[in-house]
């Protein structure tokens, strides 16, 4: 089998972080060996170090550059959420398998080539992975927007965010926060780290959750998880919470985050592989959508087991039309009788476990990783080159001027 080597340069706690702990963990179950190209001292190297997950390192801040090769070989294949990855890489040319883990295309930039070229080579790129079996989706979601964007179609293949899930029959445990939801208080979670398309989502749902605590005469506290405290009350800036009590927590994550949304949380609200973990446990958990601008007027709300294609969000401005529930509506429904909320708990489990348990998606990962033929390399200066002689008609002249090097 090849060697899996795992890529990506954010650090910080986040999706990808999370995926890549995740798959980790269960292919050492297996007794599969992994790499990491990444930075030491982070959440995600702590985090493997804890679960006692032995792998190896090359740390993209301090080690040589020049010795990457010897710890990529031809052989391995790299999985990665890029576009263009390290320039490194290139003379290697390992297997490479892109998993597109975001549900929106960041803007490329390149300091000798316009955005435009370098989108004209990566189409080109983009077929050739796909024939070569190298070119994967989270979901629906995000294969729409990238092929919207690059205005390509072609077979559509998909691996889903994989999380941890209790393989027992499950039973919601709510007595406790039933007995708040009869004294008219509603504790509910937001997670998301402090950056402004994480918070905008809150904004709207602040507006909407007063108007609703005034409609159903209610008590909200919404206690928001996140990364930094004070960037995350100054980026949401609201000024009016009328019936809602805001409480802050941070440095709260694994088994600690767990057991506070199963103790404490009647409704958690997140996107991503944090609305997954909540619904794992058994929280009922609303799926939102992330946001650069200003949220829809009219948005809609929708429960985690009513998304399609293992969709995780979408990103959204003041122009998109939203499919789901008023927030009132949601709340109500809750209200009008005991057993809607042990309901929802079980459909919001279910779906976890139906659509994104890890075990299964680690053996389909693992399949994938072996039907890889992938060798194109992501290097954008290089393939725009390649592309832009191709148009020239220099194609074999360039050929040959690499193997002189």
């Amino acid at each position: 089998m090849k060697q899996i080597i795992f890529h990506f340069s954010v650090k910080g706690i986040g999706g990808v972080q999370n995926l890549y702990l995740n798959l980790m963990k269960e292919l050492y179950r297996k007794g599969i060996s992994t790499k990491l190209l990444y930075y030491n001292n982070t959440w995600l190297t702590q985090e493997l170090d804890k679960a006692g997950v032995i792998y190896q390192l090359f740390d993209l801040e301090t080690d040589n550059i020049a010795l990457l090769n010897s710890f990529v070989k031809k052989d391995d294949i790299v999985i990665t959420p890029y576009e263009f990855y390290i320039e490194n890489l290139y003379k290697i040319q390992p297997y490479i398998l892109y998993w597109v883990v975001v549900p929106k295309r960041e803007k490329m930039a390149h300091q000798r080539f316009s955005e435009q070229l370098i989108d004209i080579a990566f189409r080109f790129l983009i077929k050739k992975m796909n024939d070569k079996r190298g070119f994967y989706f989270m979901d629906g979601s995000s294969s729409t927007t990238f092929f919207k964007y690059y205005k390509m179609h072609f077979q559509e293949r998909y691996l889903p965010i994989p999380i941890e899930v209790p393989s027992y029959n499950f039973e919601p445990a709510l007595t406790n926060l039933q007995t708040q939801l009869h004294e008219k208080v509603i504790p509910i979670s937001y997670i998301g780290r402090a950056e402004n398309w994480k918070v905008n989502p809150l904004k709207k749902i602040i507006v909407d959750l007063v108007a609703m605590s005034e409609k159903l005469n209610l008590k909200v506290v919404v206690h928001i998880v996140t990364d930094d405290i004070d960037e995350f009350a100054k980026l949401l800036a609201v000024q009016e919470y009328g019936r809602i009590e805001i409480k802050y927590h941070t440095n709260l994550f694994g088994q600690k985050l767990k057991d506070f949304l199963k103790s404490t949380i009647m409704i958690n609200f997140a996107m991503g592989t944090s609305c997954l973990d909540s619904a794992s446990l058994g929280v009922p958990s609303i799926q939102i959508d992330a946001c650069y601008t200003e949220y829809p007027f009219n948005y809609k709300y929708r429960w985690l087991f009513e998304n399609e294609g293992y969709s995780l969000g979408n990103f959204v401005d003041s122009n998109s039309i939203t499919h789901g529930h008023e927030l009132y509506q949601i709340f109500e429904a809750i209200l009008k009788e005991e057993g809607n909320l042990a309901s929802v708990s079980k459909r919001c489990f279910e779906y976890v476990q139906n659509n994104h348990d890890l075990k299964k998606i680690t053996d389909d990962f693992l399949l994938a990783v072996n039907d890889c033929r992938n060798r194109w390399h992501l290097n954008t200066a290089y393939m725009v080159r390649m592309y832009s002689f191709k148009l020239l008609g220099w194609t074999g002249l360039y050929r040959r001027s690499i193997l002189l090097k």
